[in-house]
């Protein structure tokens, strides 16, 4: 299987300064601030993005602002619907291999791009490089899927930016709501060749309802479960 798990989700805001206080607020650690580089006609060129992240030892979550509309981030259309969880990545060693594996599976695929972006820890700034292809977008109606390699896997978790005062240490899975939970299932397991979802448990509509108000409606990304050492610790 050339999909080897869930790497990241991400939340896409028009304020990342505001959002980096509501995560820091709940007892995150966060990245630095960096923005997102892409390829360009001339070299590498802004990508109208930039990021914080919540690592942990096992994924991590991206919080995205998109603070140029115009620069064609392929993030923006799901902007434009609303704020909140938008973005799931798979993990793969091979991103070539990886796209060329969902291809043969009747996925469609972009072609695989390699982006960078800074991150800057104790005065220290190393550059994150990485490989990735994004899903078809008919077949992610819930969000945008793609599935990243990373080049420098050492760079994108500093040292100590694991490390979160409410005890959070991993990110389990991320909640897809959907009418036909067969049908997405068979999806996923197209996209990623795996013959159960990879870190993404598809719920029905009765317990996106249970989980509370002010959700969308499905088909949609809902929540993310995360790992904490103590409920003791997240409660504080």
């Amino acid at each position: 299987m050339s999909v080897s798990g869930l790497d990241h989700v991400g939340l896409v805001v028009h304020d990342l300064d505001a959002c980096a206080r509501l995560f820091e607020g709940l007892g995150f650690t966060l990245t630095p601030r960096t923005d997102l580089v892409r390829p360009g006609p001339n070299g590498p060129e802004p990508s109208g993005a930039a990021n914080r992240c919540v690592m942990f030892d096992e994924g991590y979550i991206e919080l995205q602002g998109i603070h140029d509309m115009t620069r064609g981030h392929m993030i923006v259309p799901y902007l434009q619907r609303r704020q909140g969880l938008h973005i799931v990545v798979f993990a793969t060693g091979d991103a070539e291999r990886a796209r060329a594996d969902a291809v043969l599976r009747g996925d469609r695929p972009t072609a695989v791009a390699r982006w960078e972006r800074d991150v800057t820890h104790e005065g220290q700034t190393r550059r994150a490089m990485f490989r990735f292809f994004g899903h078809a977008p008919d077949d992610t109606p819930e969000g945008y899927f793609g599935t990243v390699q990373h080049l420098t896997p050492d760079a994108i978790r500093p040292a100590g930016t694991t490390r979160h005062v409410n005890g959070a240490s991993a990110l389990v899975d991320v909640w897809l709501s959907t009418l036909d939970m067969a049908a997405s299932e068979a999806r996923l397991e197209r996209l990623t060749g795996a013959s159960a979802p990879v870190g993404v448990r598809v719920v029905g509509e009765e317990i996106v309802q249970a989980l509370g108000p002010g959700l969308p409606a499905a088909p949609a990304l809902v929540a993310a479960t995360i790992r904490v050492s103590t409920i003791g610790g997240i409660e504080r």
